[in-house]
């Protein structure tokens, strides 16, 4: 989900990264999921990414929970 929208919004991750005060490796692990956002964070990166943090929490309430998480 992340990913696609970055690059909808034409943002490499060093881009992403650096306007939101983050170095690229975070962006990376982030979007393969070795790392968890907090809300400050995800708030952050949908607004550079233009992506309506109220759906995709909705998006994200809906999906279930594996045992790893």
């Amino acid at each position: 989900m992340l990913v696609a929208q970055r690059k909808r919004a034409g943002l490499t991750q060093a881009a992403l990264a650096d306007r939101i005060g983050r170095v690229q490796p975070v962006i990376a692990a982030i979007e393969v999921g070795s790392r968890r956002v907090d809300v400050v964070e995800l708030i952050q990166i949908a607004s550079e990414i233009g992506l309506d943090i109220h759906s995709t929490i909705d998006e994200l309430m809906a999906t279930p929970l594996t045992d790893d998480e």
